[in-house]
């Protein structure tokens, strides 16, 4: 009779803590994701601030000092994962790694010039995801507007997820084990 109490306890709980386990992965993942738009956002704002298209011919010119050490960084977090392209969609400046993504179609280019607000969507390269964030700004005379697609690893969050599962695959049985 004790033997069979002691299962079946063990059984309620071993179902709590997997129940319990699902929601925080779930809050955990939803937490990750949000962490990584809101530090796209952030990014936006200072690709806003510091990315000006200028002259007849279009330049790009980033207004960034190469002296001081912060905006070094801010330039560095920029474009680590960003694309450029007029508004047929052709590349006029990337990052090392946005060709390995590929390239945005012209018909998102279109989409996303249509669109007030900016874009989401998750691009894989090798085997690591990146959150991608599309928008677009306008040249300093005013007449075209320019596709500006930046983005942000996600291989941190995957990782943190992976070792969480492991720790979650690992606990429900040692728990199973003690309980009985």
């Amino acid at each position: 009779m004790r033997f069979r109490l002691t299962v079946v306890y063990t059984a309620i709980f071993t179902v709590l803590l997997v129940g319990v386990t699902l929601v925080f992965r779930g809050e955990l993942t939803s937490s990750l994701t949000e962490q990584s738009r809101d530090d796209l956002n952030q990014t936006w704002a200072a690709v806003k601030g510091f990315l000006r298209i200028e002259g007849p011919e279009n330049h790009v010119i980033w207004y960034l000092y190469s002296d001081d050490p912060d905006d070094n960084q801010i330039k560095a977090r920029i474009q680590n994962t960003y694309l450029i392209t007029d508004e047929h969609g052709k590349p006029v400046e990337w990052s090392t790694n946005y060709p390995s993504l590929g390239y945005d179609s012209p018909a998102y280019v279109r989409k996303t010039l249509a669109s007030n607000i900016p874009l989401w969507r998750v691009k894989k390269a090798g085997g690591v995801s990146y959150l991608i964030r599309s928008s677009w700004v306008i040249n300093e005379n005013k007449s075209h507007k320019f596709y500006v697609a930046i983005g942000v690893s996600l291989a941190p969050n995957d990782r943190l997820l992976r070792s969480s599962n492991w720790l979650w695959i690992a606990l429900i049985p040692a728990v199973m084990i003690l309980g009985i």
